[in-house]
């Protein structure tokens, strides 16, 4: 149930900001934003540049360029801020281990995700936790 509960807010989340995401990234190529698109409904599984680079028909070394030039950064920070952005939001709302919540948001090793995450936040999983409740 809780899971269940974890995937509703997902989705309503992810709905809104697919809607804010539009305006934001109006000024993106199609490529770019398709790409975007991609990363934000699967950035909890598995994503590879090969893959991303299929999706959109382009080379992988061209959508590297491409999107680190319309978006500022690139494709790998892009999906580590997704992942650290819905991480954080399940470490204020929920009850879940972090071990849990860094395996949901796609991270299969918990000590990589610890240090991600204190990398996009500047402090641990548990240090944002605390400092959230």
């Amino acid at each position: 149930n809780d899971m269940m509960a974890i995937m509703n807010d997902t989705i309503m989340e992810l709905t809104t900001a697919v809607r804010d995401s539009k305006q934001q990234y109006r000024n993106y190529s199609p490529s770019i934003r398709k790409a975007a698109e991609y990363l934000r409904r699967n950035y909890s599984q598995k994503v590879s540049l090969d893959d991303l680079a299929d999706h959109v028909g382009m080379s992988s070394a061209h959508l590297s360029r491409l999107f680190k030039k319309e978006s500022g950064m690139t494709v790998t920070d892009y999906l580590s801020n997704l992942r650290c952005i819905e991480a954080s939001r399940l470490l204020r709302e929920s009850q879940h281990s972090i071990q849990d919540i860094a395996a949901y948001v796609g991270y299969l090793d918990n000590n990589y995700f610890v240090k991600v995450f204190k990398k996009q936040f500047g402090m641990t999983p548990s240090e944002y936790r605390n400092q959230s409740l």
